[in-house]
Formats: C-alpha cells, structure tokens, sequence
C-alpha cells in the first residue's frame, strides 16, 4: 500500500475551480443537514415516536455511569428499577457514547443528540458525494448525497421510529463504501485503515445496520476483484480491512451474539417483531407518501424514476462504469425483493436472516442505490455551462417539495419531562426498551419494589452499612447465624462475590436478585459485576486492534510528513 506524496498548500487565488465547486456543494449538503435536523434544533426539545424518550433516558444512564466511574458499561445499574440491566452488553454503544461526548461538552442531552444528528447527516452527504463523484461527477454526486439524505426512509428512522441508532448506521455507511471504494483504486493505505474504523465503528452503532452494510461492502469487494486483475491483491487487502473491522468491533458484537441466550432476547423474534407481519407490497416502493399506513416507507417516486433514467441512458451506452451501476442495481434489486412477501420462504432459511425483523428494512439499502444509480444520469447530460449544475438543482428542488417537507412534517414535538432525568425516575421505572428484551433470564417476573441496596433474607442480623460505588457494591453485615445477603441487583453471568474478601459462589433467589451465602458474625461483603469471561476477552481484541490500528495511522502520517518534507527540501 503506498500513499501520493501531499502538494503544497496552495494561495486562495490559485485554487482550482474544481475545489471552488466542492466548497459550494459543501455548504448545500450543509445546509440541507440543518432541514433535516431542523425540527429538533428548532423546537429544542424531543419528539414522539416508537422509541419515546427511551434515548434521553439511556443517555442520562450512561452519563451516571462515567461520573461514577465504571470501568465497564456492559451493566448499567440504575435501570429496571435500580436493579440493573445490561443494556450496553447486547445493544451497541456508539451512537449513546458519541452523544455523551457532546454532553460532556456542556450540551443538554436534547442537544447533542440534535448536534450529533447533524454531524452525521452532513457527514453521510459529503462521503456519498466524493464515492459518485469519483465516477459520474460532481453534479451526480451532489444529487446522490441530497437524495439519500431526503430518503423518505431516513425521515421513518428519525421522526417516526425514533431509530436513531439505525440513522447513524446508514449515515455512516457512505465513510466506509467511499474509503474501500479510494483503497482499491488508489492503494492509499490511509484510505484503508478508514475504511476499517469506519466500519468498526458501524458495526459498534447498531448490529442489525451492519449485518446488510458489511455484506454489501463485501460483494461489492468481490465485484472489484472480478472486472479488475490487476487490483486483486488489493482486493484482499479489502478483505483484511473488513476482518479488521470485525475485530475492532469484536467487544461490542461478539457478546452480544453469544451471550444472547442469557437474556430474553427472543422476544425481539415474536409477536410484533415477527418478521411475517411485515412485509410491504410491491407497489409501496415505488409510490409516495401517502397510502395504507406507515407512509415514510418507501423509496419514493423520484428515485424510481432517477434509477429508470440510469438504466436507459447505461443500456444505450451513454453512461461510463455500467458494470458498477449494474453492481448496485442488482443489490437494490435483490433488497426490494426481500421486502415483500414473496421472499418469505427465503426468511427462514437465511442465516440471522430472521433478526433484521422488519423486511422494509431493506429499504435502507434499497434507499442508497436509489441515490446512487438515480443520480448517474446527469453524467448524461452534455457538459454545456451550468446545464448539469441546473438540472441537479431541480432535481434537488423536487426532492425538498416531495420527500424533504412531508418527511420533516412527521416530526411530533414531545416534552421531556425533567423528572424522567433523575435517579428516583429510574428507580421507579424499568421501561427503557420495548419489551425488556435484555432482562436476565434468571428473573422470572416483575422484582418487588426496591427499597435497599442490601438486606437479610431470614433477618438473621443487620446490615451495619452499604455502599454502590458503580458496579461494585460493599456491605457491612452482622447476622446471627447463617443467613443470605441479598443484594438488590438482577443475578447475571460476570458478577462476582467475596466475603471477608474470600471469593464465594452467588446465585439468584426466586426473584432473580443475588443472593450471597454468609455464616453468623460480623462479615464484610462485596459484589461486583467483572464481565463473564468472554466479555472480558472481546474487549481485549477490541483494545488491543484500536491501538494498533491508531498506532498504524500515526505511521502513515509520519511516513507522509518526512515524504513532504523530503519533497519540499528537494524544490
């Protein structure tokens, strides 16, 4: 892998045209950003939608759990009634930890999640703007960023859903697709470890997301390989990228896949979430809004008509890279069939298949070729002056009028009551995802109302003193005789006890709370949640292939400063 030597820094009176014309397509895909985010940066609130303020609530949790100091967020133990839930273990952190970094910053939590939102819907154009440029020019490419940013679906995860770890996932995508797409046509070996910590990254915001993503960015690496000899070696250098992305994510996605048995996570496969409930008819791809129910999923007319556009003008030969159009068509086109019901005999077969839930989720996929092949055609266009700019300004002008209004339209504005960000809130709640799908399976029903971190369960004694110091909690306890401390927190593979600093084996009671065995006298007990063995070993592989990846990083850029200066001195 080898990287171009950087230019000079050039005066602003020698900046080409070329480089004029991306800081104004820049500050469109800027301010098309702000529309979409708008109704949150206006109203200063939140919204209303399938995920309420379930968001809000998690990201207040997890701030409690950095002030006090956690050295793990697999266990959060403020929620379900303050007897805790391993939230972070099964569901991935990012998108929450992205928006703690802004609330660290001083933001509210409305706030930075409404600034993260932002970042990311200019981030996903800028990318997806470069990857189509590289191929049909600028003005395909400034349309394909406004098209997949004004996707009708992307508005249904926003407003309606309230998927907002799913948004991120598919702003994110454009950063790895570009970034693999840079690698295997220049070797830039910065490209590639981009396109590996973007991806590490998606597949650590939501692991739905990444099960289409990773297998796209797959086919489409096999598709280089096939129509391009020469490239091949880079081509499995691809492939490394991939599996190096899998292993940076290795802690967010391999508990979460393994462990999954110990929670009642196939809840998330039952009744509502039973992928058979969900399949859209055809005609719902293609319409607008509108129609019988649920009206943001769809793809829209206008990227129906952009992709039969590309299509003629590719099969008449007027349009260069047609093998990579026809990539992306049959990726669409396989995704559209999945959404309805006649791929319901593939859905059982298909391995994890079955988790994605909702087949319309393919519209996310479906939604990126959309954009992508339906903006090739203004590479068609004969390169008079300002035509193609004018048409991809019309193009843009009706997506705003028929997909961007009716999308920020959706928009519910809802309070956030201040008493839900508080510890009594929690302490009285458990409701923090749909169905609790998280919670231990050793907990057989709704626990009793918490009342205490500790007590005595035959009343043997006293408990002299308790603290919780994070996931830790020591107590201090007299009994007369043999007797339980039961500590109020949900039994769990990964917590661990001592007593008198002695280890001792723990286990539930009828409620699924830890129970600590203890003989007569003055004791001092500990419980702490250490992670289970393979949790621990992820986050190792997750640390250890971070560092090296940012230690090669910090390589490249040495190597690529001495080459510069190397080249200047030589002037």
């Amino acid at each position: 892998m080898s990287d171009a030597v950087l230019p000079p820094l050039a005066s602003p009176s020698q900046i080409p045209a070329r480089s004029w014309e991306t800081l104004v397509h820049f500050g469109i895909m800027a301010g098309l950003a702000i529309f979409v985010v708008w109704p949150l940066l206006a109203s200063g609130g939140w919204y209303a939608s399938h995920e309420r303020d379930w968001y809000i609530l998690r990201l207040f949790a997890l701030d409690r759990m950095f002030a006090d100091g956690q050295d793990t967020i697999r266990w959060c133990p403020i929620m379900y009634q303050g007897y805790g839930y391993p939230f972070f273990n099964f569901y991935p952190p990012v998108t929450y930890l992205l928006a703690e970094g802004f609330h660290l910053a001083g933001l509210s939590e409305t706030a930075s999640y409404a600034a993260l939102l932002l970042g990311l819907t200019f981030l996903q154009q800028v990318f997806l703007y470069l990857f189509v440029r590289d191929r049909w020019g600028a003005a395909a490419g400034l349309l394909a960023a406004a098209a997949y940013t004004l996707a009708p679906y992307h508005f249904a995860n926003l407003y309606w859903r309230g998927a907002l770890a799913e948004y991120a996932a598919c702003a994110m995508f454009p950063m790895s697709l570009y970034l693999l797409h840079r690698f295997l046509s220049r070797g830039s070996a910065l490209a590639w470890l981009g396109a590996t910590a973007s991806q590490g990254l998606l597949v650590a915001t939501h692991n739905i997301s990444a099960l289409l993503f990773t297998a796209i960015l797959g086919a489409y690496v096999v598709f280089e390989w096939a129509i391009r000899p020469a490239a091949r070696p880079r081509a499995l250098a691809a492939f490394g990228s991939l599996a190096a992305a899998l292993l940076s994510s290795v802690g967010a996605w391999m508990p979460a896949f393994f462990e999954k048995g110990l929670v009642t996570l196939d809840r998330n496969l039952a009744g509502w979430f039973d992928f058979n409930k969900h399949f859209l008819p055809a005609r719902r791809i293609v319409q607008t809004f509108g129609g019988d129910g649920e009206p943001l999923l769809t793809v829209g007319l206008p990227g129906v008509l952009g992709v039969l556009a590309a299509g003629v003008l590719a099969v008449l030969g007027r349009l260069k890279s047609r093998g990579m159009l026809a990539f992306f068509a049959a990726v669409g086109l396989v995704a559209a069939c999945l959404i309805t019901s006649g791929s319901s005999a593939v859905w059982p077969v298909v391995p994890l298949l079955p988790f994605l839930q909702f087949p319309w989720r393919f519209l996310m996929v479906v939604s990126l070729v959309a954009a992508v092949v339906g903006s090739a055609w203004l590479a068609a266009v004969p390169a008079v002056r300002g035509l193609r700019a004018a048409l991809a300004a019309a193009a843009i002008l009706a997506l705003l009028v028929f997909q961007g209004l009716p999308g920020i339209r959706s928009f519910q504005p809802q309070p956030i009551d201040p008493d839900h960000l508080t510890l009594a809130y929690f302490l009285e709640n458990k409701e923090i995802t749909s169905f609790d799908e998280y919670t231990p399976r050793t907990v057989p029903r709704d626990p009793p109302r918490r009342v205490a971190d500790a007590r005595l369960a035959a009343n043997r004694g006293r408990i002299l003193d308790t603290n919780r110091d994070g996931v830790t909690y020591t107590i201090a306890v007299e009994a007369s005789g043999p007797d339980m401390v039961v500590v109020s927190a949900f039994f769990h593979p990964g917590w661990v006890a001592t007593v008198d600093g002695d280890p001792v084996e723990i286990r539930p009671d009828a409620d699924g709370i830890i129970e600590v065995p203890i003989q007569g006298g003055r004791h001092d007990v500990s419980v702490r949640y250490a992670g289970t063995m393979l949790e621990n070993a992820a986050s190792v592989v997750s640390l250890v292939t971070v560092l090296a990846l940012l230690l090669a990083g910090a390589g490249v850029l040495a190597l690529r400063w001495r080459r510069t200066r190397r080249s200047a001195s030589l002037a």
